[in-house]
């Protein structure tokens, strides 16, 4: 989710009821190094507390170091991320490859703790063997972390098949610290369904969010028992400007890359989307609240 977790969506997934938002993932070397590409990355507002920073890493000095920049820089709290599937952050033993080494990976956790008096939680993924992730939740529980997000699926899985929701009963039955519940929550029924199956403390949503950011307000209707509001057209094309103007106060002309991954998505099963997102690949910066707008405009010609 590293190249989705802008500020300026972050901001709007705020305003339509997350509770919480976690940064994109960021290098521990990288951050400790002073590289500017990789500190431009740390940054947030006030608009999206309360804020988490995911970090990666395999060296315990480092991550330590690293955990102390992000809370010298007002984040509400920090995730060791021992989770990420992608291979080049398997590469260096950090992510998913932490469970593979549990001897580094509890010296790179009681490492974090001590650095920072900041909430502290470590995401992770199924291991190899089924029990890897076991081990390292109560390694994490061992060494003071404050809550631990498990997503059910293998790293050879990626994103495909069904995430294991009995994976986390598990986990919670035998953790007493906080046990959230990551994969496959795209609404406000299966959001429902996981807190009903497992018992878990809380739900963490990263693709279901994707073109679809009043998945959290889906979901806070679920649990009061209202029904989800409906999204018309006027609502969709509003929410994509905020998040335009949310990109320009952030980035200016660089959240361009941003603009193209998400507004893609925000048009995805609406009439002529194909269209719009051709024309939007070849848009500039400039151009692209006009060409939001005659898009919508358009779409209600029609109707």
């Amino acid at each position: 989710m590293s190249e989705w977790n802008d500020l300026a969506f972050l901001s709007l997934v705020r305003e339509y009821g997350a509770d919480l938002v976690f940064l994109g993932l960021v290098s521990a070397e990288g951050l400790i190094r002073d590289n500017l590409k990789t500190k431009s990355l740390i940054r947030l507002t006030e608009r999206t507390r309360p804020i988490f920073a995911q970090i990666f890493g395999a060296n315990p000095y480092s991550m330590a170091k690293a955990a102390k920049i992000v809370e010298e820089e007002g984040f509400d709290g920090l995730d060791i991320n021992a989770g990420c599937p992608a291979s080049k952050v398997l590469r260096v033993g950090s992510g998913a490859a932490l469970m593979e080494d549990l001897k580094n990976a509890r010296a790179v956790v009681k490492s974090v703790r001590k650095a920072v008096k900041i909430p502290v939680t470590i995401k992770m993924r199924l291991g190899p063997t089924g029990t890897e992730h076991l081990k390292l939740a109560a390694i994490a529980e061992d060494e003071g972390v404050d809550a631990v997000i498990l997503h059910p699926r293998t790293v050879r899985q990626g994103y495909s098949g069904r995430a294991d929701w009995g994976k986390i009963v598990e986990l919670k039955s035998m953790l007493s610290i906080l046990v959230f519940a990551s994969g496959d929550i795209k609404s406000g029924a299966s959001f429902m369904e996981v807190l009903r199956l497992t018992g878990c403390d809380g739900v963490l949503i990263g693709r279901g969010a994707l073109g679809n950011p009043w998945v959290f307000r889906e979901c806070h209707d679920a649990l009061t028992g209202k029904d989800p509001s409906r999204v018309d057209l006027q609502e969709r094309e509003g929410a994509i400007l905020r998040y335009l103007d949310y990109l320009e106060e952030f980035y200016r002309e660089k959240g361009l890359k941003f603009a193209r991954r998400h507004l893609s998505l925000f048009v995805k099963g609406l009439p002529r989307s194909s269209e719009f997102r051709a024309k939007l690949q070849e848009a500039a910066w400039s151009q692209l609240k006009d060409l939001v707008r005659n898009y919508f405009e358009n779409l209600r010609r029609v109707k």
